[in-house]
């Protein structure tokens, strides 16, 4: 399943259009499938949105992420699922200043509550990734001086927040959990975390940019813009950064025994280890027809 701008969805070969919000993130568990996004107000102001299917063919009207008068997330940037919950995250209304932070919790994908107030404020800002591992929820993003930060919860509700680096050092746009270990990335560099409250940082083998991040069959895979992909088997040290065709890539997963990748222009590409790719072909539906958006994130179809 991939979600993508313009309201896309394509879901068992199919393209649907669900509203208009640019669709950045897809989580699937409980039953049901839920995509976060954002749209863009006639005043220019983004509202976060979020959408859900138990088939991922019917899919409910798009709402605003509105939490019980506590304001809401202008995007929406991610979603993920772990021990019972839906976890999304984004950033807050500019001109929101109660002290909330900007992930909301929900069970059932239908009902949102925002976490709870985080104890310093300055960690309440904006995340862009979510990521679950030994018993914790670990969120990574960034303030408005540019400090990297994240926060950690046992439960998604109380939240502690972290500085991972200092002003000037750019955002952080992702984060996942693999081989025990929170691994959380911006452009050209990752950070490891046992703990996500003390981190390293590493150099990417030169990818400049970052956009998304996956392990599988004992290989990191990071993908960039410009069709510029970086490997890793450990984490730490990364091989030098080659191209898988041109595409921006905005997301990569590892399911089925293979890499798959899709971005800007409706590409797509695959691997078996991540070093040698198949030549990026344009997504099609069940009709033959191409799908011309691009394409945020992608996601295995439950079973």
């Amino acid at each position: 399943m991939l979600t993508g701008n313009n309201g896309v969805i394509l879901s068992r070969g199919e393209s649907y259009v669900i509203g208009t919000a640019d669709w950045y993130s897809i989580a699937y568990g409980n039953g049901k499938y839920v995509a976060v996004g954002a749209s863009k107000g006639n005043n220019g102001a983004y509202s976060g949105y979020i959408t859900n299917s138990a088939d991922g063919v019917n899919w409910s009207t798009p709402k605003r992420l509105v939490v019980s008068g506590n304001g809401s997330t202008t995007k929406c940037k991610t979603v993920m699922y772990a021990s019972g919950k839906f976890v999304a995250a984004g950033l807050r209304d500019v001109d929101d200043f109660d002290p909330y932070s900007s992930i909301a919790i929900s069970n059932d994908g239908d009902n949102w509550t925002f976490a709870s107030k985080f104890s310093n404020t300055s960690y309440f800002n904006t995340y862009y990734g979510v990521a679950h591992g030994n018993c914790k929820y670990v969120a990574v993003g960034s303030y408005s001086n540019r400090n990297l930060i994240s926060a950690v919860s046992t439960d998604a509700v109380s939240w502690s927040g972290y500085d991972v680096a200092g002003p000037g050092t750019g955002i952080l746009k992702g984060i996942i959990f693999a081989q025990d270990v929170f691994w959380a990335f911006k452009n050209g560099t990752v950070y490891r975390s046992v703990d996500g409250i003390t981190w390293t940082s590493h150099s990417m083998g030169g990818l400049k940019t970052c956009n998304s991040m996956a392990f599988g069959n004992g290989v990191f895979v990071a993908v960039g813009d410009d069709g510029y992909i970086s490997t890793s088997t450990n984490g730490t040290i990364w091989g030098t950064a080659f191209m898988a065709g041109t595409s921006k890539w905005k997301s990569v997963i590892y399911s089925d025994g293979k890499f798959v990748v899709v971005g800007e222009d409706g590409y797509i590409s695959f691997s078996n280890d991540g070093m040698s790719w198949s030549e990026p072909i344009p997504i099609r539906d069940n009709s033959g027809n191409k799908v011309k958006t691009t394409f945020n994130s992608i996601l295995r179809l439950a079973d």
